[in-house]
């Protein structure tokens, strides 16, 4: 099996679907379709059974899945390998991270890379799945949990805080929560993902009749906590620079580590290297 052929299968195998895996990969559903065929005759083995969830791996896929995914980090080894011998600070450099640390700091800390680099091409992939540096889904991230990867370098950058925040027009309807009722006649706006074991906000407990709204970024739950739709977990420094929004419970803070994340190939590059220093650089001086 050749590498082309082992990314068309580990595509399917991850994503059992014929579109989801051309569009990861940059073509149409036909051609993946047309090139799991012709790797299913080279073989002379089935791979995939269609049924009504997808395409569902046959005992023969899942004895390759290892063996395909070791190919998968060899070609991408290879490809950082060969980018890591650039020695001027020039080309692509993609960076990945949630939208309140975009705000925070990291298109800022773009912003400078422009100024003093020219020739770095930034492309930031914003939002909250964690991209696989390992098999080059970014070149670098800043996340607020550590990677347990021991291939990949992290660095902490330090630390940021958040805070309860509502409008004053909320506030003026519905009151600021007291301790030890559960948020009882409030609203939460919180994150699409939640666990339901622990539905604990800033150490008060909670039930799920309190959730006004879920969203899965950052910036939307600052918008929907200053359009008056309830209470929301925001970093400090986000809030500081949106107008309408006023602190609640100012004293309980949540504190969340900064990690800037690279695989240890890139890091000699010059052009990962000149990003790197520069968003290390703004997030401390970001106040």
């Amino acid at each position: 099996m050749n590498w082309d052929n082992a990314g068309i299968f580990l595509a399917i195998y991850r994503r059992h679907s014929l579109r989801a895996a051309g569009r990861a990969l940059g073509i149409d559903q036909a051609t993946v379709g047309r090139r799991l065929s012709a790797l299913e005759a080279e073989l002379g083995a089935k791979l995939f059974l269609r049924t009504p969830d997808g395409y569902l791996p046959t005992p023969v896929a899942d004895r390759l899945a290892s063996s395909a995914e070791r190919m998968e980090t060899a070609a991408a080894e290879m490809e950082r390998l060969a980018r890591g011998a650039d020695a001027s600070p020039s080309g692509t450099v993609r960076i990945a991270a949630g939208d309140g640390l975009a705000h925070v700091f990291v298109l800022r800390a773009l912003a400078r890379v422009r100024q003093e680099h020219p020739g770095i091409d930034a492309v930031l992939v914003v939002g909250r799945e964690v991209a696989d540096l390992s098999r080059d889904e970014a070149d670098l991230a800043v996340r607020i949990v550590k990677p347990t990867d021991p291939d990949l370098h992290a660095r902490q950058l330090g630390t940021l805080e958040a805070s309860l925040y509502a409008s004053a027009d909320y506030l003026a309807r519905c009151g600021e929560p007291e301790r030890g009722h559960g948020f009882a006649g409030q609203h939460l706006i919180l994150p699409s993902v939640l666990a339901d074991a622990s539905l604990d906000l800033c150490g008060e407990p909670f039930t799920k009749d309190r959730i006004a709204l879920q969203a899965n970024t950052m910036l939307a739950r600052a918008q929907a906590a200053r359009e008056g739709m309830g209470l929301a977990l925001l970093l400090d420094d986000l809030a500081s620079d949106l107008k309408g929004l006023v602190p609640v419970w100012p004293e309980e803070k949540v504190t969340y580590p900064v990690w800037l994340v690279v695989h240890p190939d890139l890091r000699r590059m010059a052009r990962i290297r000149a990003v790197i220093d520069t968003i290390a650089v703004t997030f401390k001086a970001r106040r």
